[in-house]
């Protein structure tokens, strides 16, 4: 009989790999309607040999295994915050039938003295609705084991499944300490990842509010360069020449590799620029010459950021060298003179406009 069971089981394996990668990639799908971060989605459909051993626990006795069990298939929802569990265990609770909600995982189950894995754990099959559809029907009496945990929650699981402790009572005596201390750092740093991303929005406001107000002593750092480029006018007013000259902006180079904006802050370090008062006035020149000087018909890809680093090296040519830009920056060696050469001739022209 329980070869007949495995049989069916290989046989049905392939139905329950394809159900795993659709529930896969509808679970990825309505998470980012939610907009809802996450680090990582795994998958998995349970294999040949696994199904075998679990069967053959002897202290489990299972009459049909194939509806008894219900980690068959298995998503796991890894996110960055503790509150992001929630708001992923809400869409899964409004996108599917819950069978059962595992809770044995939660941390208000373990004494102030015990250790363990946290995580949530649903078993759930399709809503009646997705049931209805014909490309879903088929997998209609198919149910699903779902997992969401932080990072380090995913971490600390990891880890101690290597060590092969799955409670307290496994652990020599003499190691218990240590894991207890490590799972109460876990569980702390848990919260302060989650006290530190709502301090860093709360910074993030206190800079927009800061520089809308106009005030002269506001610190140079990640928000406040965010948000001085996002409201000063000077890029914005240069931005139609720009495109005359064939400059292409491109929103997603923020945050890919022309972003500037830990460049501009090692300069504004290095230059003493110290406020982003002390940025404004430095930059209270005229910028059309310059960026005609270094562009010579080539097409520029670039960011409001790298925008403003040049206007860095334009205001402080004698700090800047193509040197400095090619080892330090790893610009390429023509980029790096050209800047600095039109940087140098548009301030000798500057300069000669301002004599007597």
């Amino acid at each position: 009989m329980e070869n007949d069971i495995i049989n069916k089981f290989t046989s049905l394996r392939p139905h329950y790999i394809t159900f795993t990668e659709r529930m896969e990639s509808l679970i990825n799908e309505l998470l980012k309607l939610s907009k809802i971060k996450v680090h990582l989605i795994e998958a998995r459909t349970k294999s040949i040999d696994s199904f075998r051993k679990k069967i053959q626990k002897p202290e489990k006795l299972y009459i049909d295994p194939l509806n008894e069990l219900t980690d068959l298939s298995g998503i796991r929802v890894i996110v960055y915050y503790q509150d992001d569990v929630e708001k992923v265990a809400q869409v899964i609770k409004e996108a599917f039938t819950l069978i059962e909600l595992e809770t044995s995982h939660q941390s208000n189950n373990y004494s102030a003295n015990e250790f363990g894995y946290l995580s949530l754990h649903y078993i759930i099959k399709l809503s009646k609705k997705r049931i209805a559809l014909p490309e879903w029907s088929t997998y209609k009496d198919l149910v699903s084991e779902i997992q969401i945990r932080t990072v380090l929650q995913h971490s600390w699981a990891a880890v101690s499944h290597t060590l092969q402790y799955k409670n307290e009572n496994e652990v020599p005596k003499i190691l218990q300490r240590k894991l207890f201390r490590l799972a109460g750092l876990f569980e702390l740093a848990d919260e302060e990842f989650l006290s530190l991303r709502d301090q860093t929005e709360i910074e993030k406001q206190n800079s927009t509010n800061a520089i809308s107000k106009g005030e002269s002593i506001v610190e140079i750092n990640l928000f406040t360069i965010q948000e001085f480029i996002t409201q000063w006018s000077g890029i914005n007013d240069l931005k139609p020449y720009l495109y005359e000259l064939n400059f292409k902006f491109d929103d997603n180079y923020e945050e890919q590799e022309l972003a500037y904006y830990d460049n501009i802050i090692k300069e504004c370090n290095r230059l003493n620029i110290n406020t982003i008062n002390d940025l404004r006035e430095i930059l209270n020149i005229n910028f059309e010459n310059f960026f005609k000087h270094i562009t010579d018909s080539m097409q520029w890809k670039v960011s409001e950021s790298f925008i403003l680093y040049l206007m860095l090296i334009r205001t402080h040519i004698n700090d800047f060298n193509a040197k400095y830009l090619v080892e330090i920056e790893d610009w390429g060696d023509e980029i790096a003179e050209r800047v600095i050469e039109g940087a140098k001739k548009d301030n000798k022209t500057q300069e000669k406009n301002k004599l007597p």
